[in-house]
């Protein structure tokens, strides 16, 4: 219930309208660059805050790239003109820090704007005894008093009601007045409010330092450092005495499972109550966020030139299975439009898979609400057609008995979406699927689709998909690293310079599969026939067909593989159609006639069955219950393929022998390149649970220690021993293997530096001393059996390690030639 309002004295609004002129000729002054801003702000009220269309004077003055002149620094007499060269500079620096202002954001540059001129107010009032050209300057000591004296002891400002009655044309405020709208509360102002508040000083001194006003050092000092920490832990006592719900900030706020997600999702694509109408929509906006750790800002403004369809190959199996790439140049972190990326694949769950939810909303728009299909013949036709849109066609007519229709372009927009007058002008001339959702919009249909599921969120409603999904993530064992990448938190030079391709562990992962052999579908194995296919989204063929054969007057990769993507929608979306139609029945897209078809029934009824039987393949069925075996299998695989590279590709003559049990095999004989090396492979005993690969050396297969592990590709996973203290052992190991063990010669000439990547520097150590043996059999002629003995008769007389010796070795203070040297002499 709002609070009951007096009205203002005229002498009260003189005075109001006193202290904004006041507060805009300080703007005008020493932060001119807000100035059109804060114009915006005081003529259209706080929701209004386009910055493009309208214009003022004073600030296209000063701002405007075409306003600054093509100087000349001569006065009439052929004379230089300093202050002509000041003022020139002057305007140079305003017009770089409005567009660094301009490239900040809407939100922090406001909080800028308003935070920046309490302080020059504060320093108007405190240091009205200073000169002005150094009253405003920014200090550490004035940053430091304004923190204290109007910052870290402020009470929080309850919102209070200013509006103006337009159809009386009178100006009323709360009961308590504009100076009294601070609450009756014990709660002050965050850590994170406070933070702000030392930042958009902060700016402001870089500003002066580049009028070159200013010549102090950070006003961010140590002191200031020390008052946000205090702050810090003054906000987490507060708390605790004011009983602040702890549930807020730990691992139950928000979702946690993929049960969640599917409840989420279907109150928001099965939700009678708002008819059904943007259900896709929103689905499509949370799935997507979920997915690829989206903010809400990067769902906006997603548009369908930065989809793209790829296929991605199966490792350590046979196959490829689809992946929606996703290109995003703008957000919150990628101010500089560099292009970033990210992929979803198919899910297990079909409700909430991210290329049902898509699928489904293209549907929906093309083939529901009749929308027209991009016209792909030039980019400017298509490129800036929004995916999450935010607007619907205009009526055409207006029933009796209601308002006559509006006649500015606010008819063009569905009331639900909550778009300011000026983001409705800025919209002016552009057609209804280019325009983005609201934030308003975004935030209203998330938050009731949470509260009809019962998850509670407490922060920012658009950015619990984010959160939640990182959260996710983490609790199925993603590693750290692969989150980063997908969530863009990445700062390596690694990541950002060089690395293009997508998470893959990342995308498995949140998908439910663990690596690509799980990766199984069942809805997926039916393939709808190609009539069936004809009649879903049937201008994508069209298109792609001229696309492709560059029959349009602008040819674009982006057209095509956007095109492929539909493409590859028209059997995804029939084989998730016929799942999700015995999950939401009463949906009004069923009554499509497509899914009346006797091609879509029968279909249907195919896709059931394998869903029903829930059929697993052969790799993944290994892979689960014998790992084992599954490791052995691509070892093999493995060296059969290096064996046929160093053939040129040859047929590869091979004689397999069984004993009488059937328990174990082995490979006689083989046929390879004379130059191969290659072992033979020993017998496989099925008998025993892990079973070893082919090895150079004879290998005592009595020893349990025998048994090697191998990654997904078949490397060999071995640590050397640390049990060896002698050089002969040490030679043994290298050379001929250790406890049946491949020899590390081997390992290291067939697998490079793979097989030891958990023990490199045990490797360099030790590799120090089997070159010091080769150097003395090699440079000095030295038998081999006479070097380990040399070597090892040093190691006794100085009462040195293996380590040790490997170190002096490795790092020069020490050399065999040194040995040899004193040996002589003796």
């Amino acid at each position: 219930m709002p609070r009951p309002s007096r009205k203002l004295s005229q002498v009260e609004i003189n005075q109001l309208k006193a202290h904004e002129d006041h507060v805009e000729q300080l703007i005008r002054d020493q932060i001119p660059h807000f100035l059109k801003m804060y114009q915006q702000r005081r003529k259209y009220g706080k929701k209004h805050q386009n910055l493009e269309d309208e214009t003022t004077t004073e600030g296209n003055q000063s701002n405007a790239i075409s306003d600054v002149p093509s100087q000349t620094f001569f006065d009439g007499r052929g004379r230089i003109t300093e202050s002509l060269i000041v003022e020139y500079e002057a305007s140079i620096s305003n017009l770089a820090y409005r567009e660094i202002q301009k490239a900040r954001g809407m939100n922090t540059s406001l909080a800028y704007c308003y935070k920046q001129v309490e302080f020059l107010l504060f320093c108007e009032k405190v240091y009205a005894v200073y000169p002005v050209a150094s009253r405003f300057q920014v200090t550490g000591g004035k940053l430091l008093a304004f923190l204290l004296e109007s910052v870290v002891e402020r009470k929080l400002r309850k919102a209070g009601r200013t509006f103006i009655d337009k159809r009386n044309e009178e100006l009323a405020v709360d009961m308590e007045g504009l100076e009294n709208a601070i609450a009756s509360t014990n709660k002050k102002l965050s850590y994170s409010t406070c933070n702000i508040y030392v930042s958009a000083i902060v700016d402001l001194w870089n500003y002066q330092r580049l009028l070159g006003s200013n010549a102090n050092e950070s006003p961010r000092t140590k002191t200031v450092s020390q008052i946000l920490k205090w702050v810090r832990q003054r906000q987490s006592k507060n708390n605790r005495d004011n009983y602040v719900d702890r549930a807020a900030t730990s691992l139950s706020n928000g979702y946690s499972t993929n049960m969640e997600v599917a409840l989420i999702a279907r109150n928001m694509y099965n939700n009678p109550q708002q008819d059904y109408k943007y259900c896709f929509r929103n689905a499509t906006s949370f799935l997507l966020q979920h997915f690829l750790l989206l903010r809400g800002e990067s769902i906006k403004n997603l548009e369908f030139a930065d989809l793209q369809y790829m296929e991605l190959h199966k490792m350590g199996v046979e196959g490829t299975y689809p992946a929606i790439i996703f290109i995003f140049n703008q957000g919150k972190t990628n101010k500089d439009g560099k292009t970033e990326s990210g992929a979803c694949i198919r899910n297990k769950m079909v409700e909430i898979c991210p290329f049902m939810a898509l699928s489904f909303h293209f549907f929906w728009r093309w083939h529901h609400d009749k929308e027209d299909f991009p016209n792909m013949e030039s980019n400017k036709d298509w490129f800036q057609m929004k995916v999450i849109h935010g607007a619907r066609p205009k009526s055409a007519t207006v029933k009796k008995g209601k308002q006559p229709a509006r006649e500015n372009v606010n008819d063009d927009f569905d009331n639900e979406d909550d778009y300011s007058s000026e983001d409705v002008a800025s919209f002016v001339g552009r057609s209804h699927w280019e325009i983005p959702i609201s934030n308003a919009t975004q935030t209203r249909f998330m938050r009731e689709a949470f509260d009809r599921a019962g998850i509670s969120i407490v922060g920012k409603i658009t950015h619990a998909p984010r959160i939640c999904a990182t959260q996710m993530a983490d609790n199925f064992g993603i590693p750290a690293a692969q989150i980063s990448r997908m969530g863009k938190w990445s700062t390596d030079v690694m990541t950002n310079s060089y690395l293009n391709t997508v998470p893959r562990q990342f995308m498995r992962g949140i998908a439910g599969f663990d690596t690509d052999t799980e990766y199984h579908i069942p809805r997926g194995i039916e393939e709808p026939c190609q009539e069936l296919k004809n009649l879903v989204f049937p201008m994508a063929d069209y298109w792609y067909e001229r696309v492709s054969t560059k029959n349009v007057p602008q040819h674009s990769v982006s057209a095509a593989r956007f095109l492929m993507l539909v493409k590859c929608f028209k059997t995804t979306f029939l084989q998730d159609a016929a799942v999700m139609m015995d999950m939401i029945p009463d949906h009004p897209i069923w009554r499509h006639k497509i899914f009346k078809t006797q091609l879509f029934i029968d279909f249907k009824r195919k896709v059931n069955a394998h869903v029903d039987a829930d059929e697993q393949p052969d790799s993944s069925i290994i892979s689960k219950f014998a790992p084992e075996v599954k490791q052995q299998l691509q070892g093999i695989r493995n060296m059969i393929s290096t064996m046929m590279a160093e053939r040129g590709n040859q047929p590869l003559q091979m004689s397999v022998r069984f004993n009488d049990s059937g328990a174990s095999a082995s490979v006689e004989n083989y046929t390879t390149h004379p130059s191969a090396s290659c072992p033979p492979i020993p017998a496989v005993d099925t008998n025993n649970e892990t079973s070893p690969l082919p090895s150079s050396a004879a290998i005592d297969t009595t020893s349990p220690n025998q048994q090697l592990q191998y990654t997904a590709g078949g490397v060999p996973i071995y640590t050397m021993s640390r049990e060896i203290t002698t050089v002969e052992n040490l030679w043994k190991e290298w050379k001929e293997g250790w406890n049946g063990y491949w020899p590390v010669e081997e390992l290291e000439k067939n697998w490079g530096n793979k097989w030891r990547a958990k023990d490199r520097k045990w490797f360099n150590i030790r590799k120090q001393i089997i070159d010091a043996v080769n150097d003395l059999h090699i440079s000095h002629h030295i038998p081999i059996q006479d070097a380990i003995n040399t070597l090892q008769s040093e190691i006794n007389n100085n009462r040195w390690s293996l380590d040790k010796i490997g170190k002096l070795l490795q790092t020069k203070k020490y050399s065999t030639s040194d040995t040899l040297k004193r040996r002589r002499l003796a």
